[in-house]
Order: structure tokens, then sequence, then C-alpha cells
């Protein structure tokens, strides 16, 4: 069995302290996860983050998390989110400032990891060029020996009740399909919509993460109500397939009572 971790969403702000509390920031939710990431046993082998890890783009929150993350003892895998700036990322994690889309892929051990970039400047929903999909295309067909992951800042649209903004739009999502089918695709995962939600598309598991800023109220049909939360997905990996729990950072659940595991394997 093997495990990695999944994160979305930091939106970390060093310019706007007024998207921050003292109850729930994501500049310290942050720090809490990397010091999680560290003290795991079995070590994961990796760590996700689907987009949006700054709230505004700007340098000053780029250095702040290439510090804090510099701490993780695995590695870490970056992807860019609506919120994002390209040019601004590259210029503070590789030295240049293009600002093309942001796309990769990388193996570790039986993994390959491949990262796609759905942000469209300016705007919320998400799509995917078509240099992207000749990517994603030659990098599946170098992967038959792999358990192959994906991942995506907006969901692919799969419901035809949808919001256009929650997902990549109906064509992108259409396409991606297309690309995928017929390969041993182990996950999706994504962020984006600021809730833990496990989805089954053809097939084809879709993760998102509410991420380290803030979940949404599924209840709440009106408005968008936002949440005080903020969690990591643990994900591990397994004959049987995937399995996914949710480590809840914020707010800290206080304890009830404790129980010895010895006594409850004794009532099996």
């Amino acid at each position: 069995m093997s495990s990695f971790l999944h994160i979305s969403d930091l939106h970390i702000s060093c310019r706007l302290r007024d998207t921050q509390n003292e109850n729930n920031n994501p500049n310290s939710n942050l720090k809490m996860a990397i010091n999680i990431t560290n003290r795991l046993t079995p070590k994961p082998k990796f760590v996700i983050f689907s987009g949006d890890l700054t709230d505004t783009g700007d340098l000053e929150s780029y250095e702040y998390l290439k510090s804090v993350i510099s701490a993780s003892k695995i590695p870490i895998i970056l992807a860019l989110g609506n919120h994002d700036n390209r040019s601004n990322f590259r210029k503070v994690f590789y030295g240049s400032e293009i600002d093309d889309p942001y796309f990769h892929a990388s193996e570790y051990d039986e993994f390959k990891v491949i990262v796609l970039d759905t942000s469209k400047p300016s705007k919320v929903s998400g799509t995917i060029c078509e240099n992207q999909f000749i990517f994603l295309q030659e990098v599946l067909n170098e992967s038959k020996n792999h358990k192959v992951l994906l991942v995506l800042h907006h969901p692919p649209s799969v419901d035809e009740d949808d919001l256009p903004w929650t997902t990549l739009d109906k064509k992108s999502s259409l396409e991606l399909y297309s690309c995928l089918k017929g390969h041993d695709i182990s996950g999706i995962f994504c962020g984006h919509i600021h809730l833990n939600k496990f989805i089954n598309w053809n097939n084809i598991p879709i993760i998102t993460s509410s991420g380290l800023q803030s979940t949404i109220d599924p209840l709440e049909k009106t408005e968008l109500r936002l949440l005080e939360a903020a969690s990591v997905n643990l994900c591990k990996l397994n004959k049987g397939g995937l399995n996914i729990t949710s480590l809840q950072i914020h707010p800290a659940g206080r304890e009830i009572r404790r129980v010895n595991k010895n006594l409850l394997g004794l009532m099996v």
C-alpha cells in the first residue's frame, strides 16, 4: 500500500491581511499541514497541492509559500488555480516570468503524476488548452506501467446541474474524458469548490479537497456560505482501490474521551 497527501486551496496571503483572522489563518494552516506531513508514518511518497496556492498571486505570498514548504521532508507537487499568477509563481520558483500554462509530469516509484493548468486569467471557471491535451495524451501513452494520478484545480463538469464557474467548461470536460478513456486512471485530484467530495466519473475517481482557507456549506442553496475549516486528504492506494481520509486541521476537535484499541480488539 502506498500513501500520499492531497492539499488544495491554500490561499496564502501576505498582502491582504483582511482575508485572514486569528481563528482561521491559511498561512498558519499551511505550517500545520507541513508539520502533519512530516510526522506521518509510514512516510507518504509525495504531497499534491491542487491550485490556488495564493489568494492574490503576489510575489510576497509565493515567497512565503516557498519558505514554508521547504521544510517538507517529502516531495511537493504544485498546480496553479484561478487565484494564482503564472508569471509571479515562475519568478519565485523558477527565476523566469513566462505566462504560459504551467503543466508537467513526474514519477515517484509506481506513480506517474500529471499536472495540468486549468486556470483562465481573470476568470473563475476553468479550461484546458489544446497543447495540454497533446501533452496529456503523450504522457498517458508512456505510462502503461504506472498508477496515473491527474491533478487539476477545476474538477471536470460531470453533472448537468453543475454551475459553470465551479468546473471545467463542457468542451474541456468532454475532451478530457476522451483522452482518459481506455487508460487506468487511479484518481483525479482537484480543488476550487472548497468541499471534501468524492465523485465516480465513468469509473474514474474524482477527489476534491475543501482546502486550507475555508469550506462551503453544502446545505445553503441561496448564497455561498463559507465556514471556518481547514483539512488535508490522506490518500492510500492499494489493490482494492483508493482510500481517502480527511484530516481536520481547523477547527481542532475537542477530545471527549479515549478508548483502548486492544480492548476493542477483544470484542470482534
